[in-house]
């Protein structure tokens, strides 16, 4: 069966209908009809197979020597005698089909296609549409009339009052003005240290080192290359029936073919969506207005309109180290004429006709001849009059404040050239094209003509959107809706000048409809809500208002996990392993209002192999009740063992399924997992800045997760668990040996079950939840336990109970991979519920309605539950809620028993007491008799703060013996002061009035507590490597991408930093190219390898004034 692609593409066909149009949509499908072929060939013969079809095949290439840099080691070796893998892809036949849909017409915008589009309004010479003395801007203007005149600073809609800035140098007169000022982005650009090559019109051309020539050849040329093959760029050209001609581009760039041929583009012959970008092999693709952007880390650059217009730019890199007809790059226009042989022609046709390279599908073409210029050996005098007419308007006022920037003689002489030898249907198509690469080379210097009439190339775009001859790179759109940062940023968006269409200003761009800020959809999670939609955020509410997400700010419950041996993600998020060794720690300790510690004992795996620092039980004391769990899923309520389910007024302890306990009390709920080591703890809000431990502080911060119970934050992990060890033990001190590397024979095994986390079937959840922390946790785990265990299931429970979280339920589970086996009529479920799923659930009346029984929080559980309708019974057996028993005074009732409370008649139904509600005579009943038994042990300074304490009670285990006098304690070899015991910092003690200095911050030793001042220290934002990132809060993470970014901006405009990330070579990370910083008027650039640069924006009011120093 062939392979099915579809692609879609618009047509728009505009009907008599007023405001509403209808738009022709092509779905075109294609079918594979002849399989893939493979072939080797000598490496010198790949281009002339390349004509014919054939690929290079990258994959065998690396496969058969070893990556690249074993592919580049075979070909220093075998020189010409290398052979390569070629590969042809497989044949299709397409065939179309048309649907039609309707949208607004032209000029029109909003959801019922009634708002019209108002392109006028005021101009000011102000920045923010405020009146000022003595300019007169009463009339209505367009937005680039405005922004054109060397006063004109702002411009108000006529239509909506929206206030534009001018972000750019939009000049059409040189003359003085009532306000002179300089350009908005400063002086002119020094020169690149890069070189650009260009051709356009089908026949011109001009070099790296701008050197103009025309040449007519029907072959396929190099176009450029660098002098050791590491990239190649060739050029041809192809037309169609009536004649119209286009270019061809093939570009080879290391082992990677990218092919663009009647406007597709193809990257090693897999076809890339125009529109669509790509990064890919270190290769990026991206597109803007006309043109796409091909770009690599081997220093060269193309740009192509997908018809005529070739830019081709390469890096200082290549100086003196390219060839082809864009010449040698070397600033010296004398040798651009180059030939294949070394030497330098005179005539621009040798010369081209020397960089002719061998073309299977075009073998007929032959060399062309040197004919001069066109327009001097016809003898048509009216068309050479025409040419003149229409060339000559590069000298009209329109352009000439561009002409001490860029001299138009070259681009006269080729205007006329084009004119004088193209037939009269594509005369004008070349005019354009000529004035349009003088603007775009004018605007290169910041200097914009609006040259463009209904009768001088005039082009229309679709769906409200109108042209431009620089469009913006970051375009206002209902996805993005504002720029970048402020207006010294804003302009930087304009820095790559193109043709295309664009929105009017104030209109926002959505699936290439204008629409208003009040139209337009907000996105969350890749999907699109309408104004007016809400979503959930955990425990706020989001609503859709102008494409953006209003939310409330409630504080949400926190959540902490620990998951093998072990890995502990705290409250805040905050993620690090730990060597437990055969010890037990505070993971939460209550330590203002003492009503709540959680404490996890750690020992030997039951996975095999010896080894140690797998969770083994975890206790809970809420209030006066200790609650512990083991492995083996034992319970004990003060130390007596019992049977579930366990409640009493401090806490409750029940199966949640059949492979999590559920331990719930005031404000807090845990989940302990019996099938592996994974425990998950969930806190509510009213616990914030009150706990403590291996979970951290819940205060939505990371950098105080390592805060110890004297007060201060330790920087290490070990040092940090220390502080909450609650029984005498020994932390490991070795640094932990990677398994894998340990259990070499163990790692193709781990790779291949913990590969379902990278899969398709966990796809929906990894832009949700981080895949990479338990890839990393699975892949050790199962290289730590012994063969035919299944270790990995419970990092990937973990991994979908968190995905579960975040509200998507993934079903990864079959009956050969981490099966799990059903009894008494239970189903699996993923995402099961907590409450309500048994008869004992209804009998205290934990009920899941809105989550309630989960304290509001969003809390499922995997594993063994009835079927939706039923519940378990005592027995485990799933039985309809009107055959659950009732429980009263530890007795059981069956349904239906009748029992007389006092003047009140309780009937049991649903496995529930349903009582009449009379009045009836209280009777005062007096509790059982109270027994207190005290307490006593040795108290030393270590002993004062006891993790797992509560307030008014004795030590963990009683002792008999020595004890220090009444109000000492024991530290060292005496008996002290309780406010004598010293601080710990880092594995050190800090004896009364001793400092330490935390950040901006000094830490002093007082009556065994830390006294920190809270001077608000500055935040560092680091972004470092290929690329990795720490916010001002401390969070790491790390983002391979290839555009410009925001580092920082200040929320009013008061400043930005951006940085510009570059693909690095051909292995497709990226590294920062350069940094760019505005702050209020000025903008300082550092680029790689370059010196700063700094510049200055005059405006007429300032909010900063500053020293800077670079």
């Amino acid at each position: 069966m062939g392979m099915i692609f579809i692609i879609l593409l618009g047509l728009h066909t505009v009907m008599g209908l007023g405001r509403w149009c209808e738009h022709t949509v092509e779905d075109r499908v294609k079918h594979v009809l002849s399989p893939r072929l493979q072939l080797e060939v000598s490496c010198s013969a790949v281009y002339q197979y390349n004509m014919d079809g054939w690929r290079l095949d990258v994959d065998r290439m690396r496969n058969k020597h070893g990556g690249d840099d074993g592919i580049a080691l075979y070909y220093r070796r075998s020189g010409q005698n290398a052979s390569c893998f070629l590969f042809k892809p497989p044949e299709m036949e397409s065939h179309v089909v048309n649907r039609t849909v309707r949208g607004c017409c032209e000029g029109w915008a909003g959801p019922h296609c009634t708002q019209g589009v108002s392109l006028y309004g005021r101009c000011f010479s102000t920045w923010n549409c405020e009146e000022f003395p003595g300019i007169h801007n009463s009339s209505l203007m367009p937005i680039e009339k405005c922004c054109s005149t060397l006063w004109g600073l702002s411009w108000k809609n006529a239509s909506d009052q929206t206030c534009l800035s001018c972000t750019y140098n939009l000049l059409t007169d040189v003359r003085t003005s009532p306000l002179v000022r300089s350009g908005l982005l400063g002086t002119s650009r020094a020169p690149q240290a890069s070189g650009t090559c260009m051709s356009w019109g089908g026949a011109h051309y001009r070099t790296f080192d701008r050197k103009h020539f025309h040449f007519q050849g029907s072959c396929t040329y190099l176009l450029a290359s660098s002098t050791d093959g590491t990239w190649v760029v060739y050029i041809s050209a192809v037309c169609d029936r009536t004649g119209e001609c286009s270019k061809v581009l093939k570009m080879m760039l290391g082992l990677d073919l990218i092919s663009i041929q009647n406007k597709n583009l193809t990257l090693n012959n897999f076809p890339v969506p125009n529109g669509e970008p790509l990064f890919q092999n270190g290769i990026s693709v991206h597109w803007l207005g006309d043109f796409v952007f091909v770009e690599s880390g081997l220093g060269v650059r193309l740009k192509f309109d997908l018809v005529n217009t070739v830019y081709l730019t390469v890096t200082a890199e290549h100086l003196a180290a390219t060839r082809g007809l864009c010449g040698v790059y070397n600033n010296n226009p004398e040798d651009d004429f180059r030939t294949v042989d070394g030497t330098v022609s005179s005539y621009a046709a040798s010369f081209a006709n020397s960089w002719r390279v061998a073309d299977p599908t075009n073998e007929d073409c032959s060399d062309a001849a040197e004919l001069g210029h066109s327009c001097d050996i016809t003898e048509d005098l009216t068309l050479r009059r025409q040419a003149e007419s229409v060339c000559h308007q590069l000298l009209e006022s329109t352009f000439t404040h561009c002409h001490f920037r860029v001299d138009p003689a070259a681009y006269i002489d080729t205007c006329l050239y084009l004119y004088c030898s193209l037939p009269s249907r594509e005369r004008d198509g070349a005019v354009c094209d000529t004035l349009a690469s003088y603007a775009r080379e004018c605007a290169q210097q910041h200097i914009i003509i609006m040259w463009r009439m209904p009768s001088l190339c005039g082009r229309v775009c679709p769906r409200g959107q109108v042209f431009s001859d620089c469009v913006s790179s970051c375009p206002p759109s209902c996805a993005s809706p504002h720029p970048p940062g402020p207006a010294a940023t804003m302009a930087q968006c304009r820095e790559e000048c193109v043709g295309g269409c664009e929105c009017p200003p104030g209109l926002f761009l959505h699936q290439g409809t204008c629409l208003t800020a009040e139209d337009c959809p907000c996105f969350h999670r890749r999907l699109a809500y309408q104004p007016g939609d809400s979503i959930q955020q955990r425990c706020n509410t989001c609503v859709c208002r102008s494409g953006q997400w209003q939310c409330s700010s409630e504080r949400c419950a926190g959540q902490c996990t620990l998951v093998g041996a072990l890995q502990v993600t705290t409250f805040d998020k905050k993620r690090y392993s730990l060597q437990g060794g055969d010890c037990a720690f505070v993971a939460v300790e209550d330590f203002v209002d003492r009503k709540l510690a959680v404490t996890v004992r750690f020992g030997e795996c039951s996975t095999g192999g010896g080894r140690a620092g797998c969770l083994k039980e975890v206790s809970i004391t809420a209030l006066s009740t200790t609650v512990t769990v083991t492995d083996t899923g034992t319970v004990t309520l003060n130390g007596v063992r019992k049977t579930l389910p366990v409640v009493n007024s401090d806490l409750a302890v029940r199966r949640a399924s059949s492979s999590f306990i559920l331990v719930q009390t005031f404000g807090a709920l845990l989940l302990w997992h019996l099938d592996g080591p994974f425990t998950l703890i969930h806190l509510q809000p009213g616990f914030a800045h009150k706990v403590r431990g291996l979970c951290g502080t819940l205060t939505w911060s990371q950098l105080d997760d390592f805060t110890t119970p004297e007060g201060d934050v330790e920087i290490s992990v070990s040092s940090f668990a220390e502080k909450f060890i609650s029984q005498s033990c020994t932390l490991p001190k070795a640094a932990p040996s990677d398994p894998c590397s340990t259990y070499t024979q163990r790692l193709s095994y781990a790779e291949r079950v913990c590969s379902v986390i990278h899969s398709p079937v966990f796809q929906k959840c990894h832009d949700l939840v981080e895949k990479e922390p338990y890839l990393r946790l699975c892949l050790s785990e199962v290289c730590a336990c012994a063969l035919q265990r299944s270790c990995h299931c419970t990092v990937l429970t973990a991994y979908s109970q968190h995905c579960a979280q975040e509200g998507v339920q993934v079903s990864w589970r079959n009956q050969t991979f981490c099966p799990v086996q059903c009894s008494g009529g239970q189903v699996f479920q993923e995402c099961g519920r907590t409450c309500g799923f048994s008869c004992f659930d209804r009998q205290q009346g934990w009920l899941c309605s809105d989550n309630s029984g989960d304290m509001g929080q969003r809390v499922c559980v995997p594993g063994c539950q009835c079927p939706t309708g039923l519940v378990q019974d005592h027995q485990g057996q799933c039985v309809p809620v009107s055959l659950c028993p009732c429980v009263q005074d530890d007795k059981t009732y069956s349904p239906g028993t009748i029992l007389q409370n006092s003047c009140n008649t309780c009937v049991c139904t649903h496995g529930a007491f349903n009582c009449t509600q009379k009045l009836c005579r209280s009777v005062q009943q007096c509790p059982g008799s109270l027994v207190y038994s005290p307490r006593s042990c040795m108290l030393t300074c270590s002993s004062l703060d006891q993790q797992g304490q509560q307030q008014g009670s004795s030590c963990r285990e009683p002792l008999s013996g020595c004890v220090c006098p009444q109000g000492t304690v024991f530290h060292g070899d005496r008996c002290v002061l309780p406010d004598e015991c010293p601080c710990h910092h880092n594995g050190r003690l800090y004896y009364t009035n001793e400092t330490i200095t935390k950040d901006c911050n000094t830490c002093v030793c007082q009556k065994r507590r830390w006294h920190c001042t809270h001077l608000v220290c500055a935040g560092v934002c680091v972004a470092t490597g290929d690329p990795h990132y720490v916010t001002f809060d401390g969070r790491r993470y790390s983002f391979l991408g290839d555009c410009q970014y925001v580092l920082a901006t200040e929320t009013s405009g008061l400043f930005s930093i951006t940085a510009e990330n570059v693909p690095c070579g051909s292995t497709g990370v990226t590294c920062t190219k350069s940094v760019t910083f505005s702050l209020g008027n000025t903008i300082i650039h550092l680029l790689r390898g370059r010196r700063s640069k700094l510049t200055s924006i005059c405006r007429t009011s300032s909010r900063v004034a500053s020293t800077l120093l670079i």
